[in-house]
């Protein structure tokens, strides 16, 4: 299961990133 939790905590930090990325911009466009 540890490797599991790694995985999924690798790609949630990605995920949330790539997220945060996309409402800056999607923001700023919209402006």
């Amino acid at each position: 299961v540890g490797w599991v939790t790694t995985s999924e905590s690798s790609l949630l930090y990605v995920f949330v990133l790539f997220f945060w990325f996309y409402v800056r911009y999607w923001s700023t466009w919209s402006t």
